[in-house]
């Protein structure tokens, strides 16, 4: 695959993750609220805080499909390896983490206010790991981006 034709693989899988992003969001977790309630009574009140939550989670991973895109774009342009690249990366891993702590507060939260059921435990739990996993991934690929860059620049200047 050449690197053009990956770039747009690349962005086009992007644009897919964050129009799921925004389906699941602000159509999928109204309605599943809703479910929950209707077989929850006792969770009519956390209607409205279980949307905000989602949504305050929601913002970070659009962020990071946003900065995804400009890092594809930089791949199409045959920059893989660059100090802009390395910051968005780690700036990903600062937000993936950011959502893995809104996560854990969250369950924190529910659970002390005794509103934790099984359904609302694997949200956030999956999607405590999920954020974890991709901080840690983001984070070390930063790490290896900056490397690759600074051997780059040294090849760059030894024809």
């Amino acid at each position: 695959m050449k690197q053009k034709e990956m770039a747009r693989l690349l962005k086009a899988i992007d644009m897919v993750s964050i129009i799921a992003c925004l389906i699941l969001a602000f159509y999928m977790a109204p309605l599943e609220t809703g479910h929950l309630i209707e077989r929850f009574p006792d969770l009519a009140i956390c209607y409205w805080p279980l949307l905000a939550i989602v949504w305050v989670i929601a913002i970070p991973l659009l962020l990071i499909g946003i900065l995804a895109w400009m890092i594809f774009v930089e791949i199409g342009n045959d920059n893989s390896f660059s100090e802009i690249n390395a910051k968005r990366l780690r700036r990903a891993g600062i937000l993936a983490f950011v959502d893995a702590i809104i996560c854990l507060v969250s369950l924190t939260l529910f659970t002390a206010l005794g509103l934790l059921v099984t359904e609302l435990l694997l949200v956030f739990v999956v999607g405590l790991v999920g954020c974890i996993t991709l901080a840690l991934i983001c984070v070390a690929l930063s790490h290896l981006t900056i490397k690759a860059a600074a051997l780059k620049a040294d090849n760059d200047l030894t024809i």
